[in-house]
């Protein structure tokens, strides 16, 4: 799969955000890509020793035509694995581009 992703890229208070989007002639859709893209932001938190938080999902369900190409965003903070099961997770958002 060819997939562009901007990597961790801080979007506030300790919270980062990751964008996956796939190219021309699209094979996976938006939610394909905020899968990969949530895999990425896991495999970040984790390498930090530390759980995943996330805080909200976008992604293009589609149709893709006139440039508009599959993409998936997640926004996420690494948490503490102590901390994390102290917080109460608020439910992530699915928004439609």
């Amino acid at each position: 799969m060819w997939v562009s992703s901007t990597g961790p890229m801080v979007a506030g208070n300790n919270a980062f955000k990751i964008t996956h989007q796939e190219g021309i002639f699209p094979i996976h859709s938006g939610s394909d890509m905020l899968k990969s893209a949530s895999k990425e932001a896991t495999d970040f938190c984790n390498k930090k020793d530390k759980s995943i938080n996330i805080l909200a999902t976008d992604a293009n369900l589609g149709p893709y035509i006139y440039g508009k190409f599959p993409v998936g965003s997640i926004i996420f903070k690494c948490s503490n694995k102590k901390e994390q099961s102290k917080n109460i997770l608020l439910p992530a958002t699915v928004k439609e581009w």
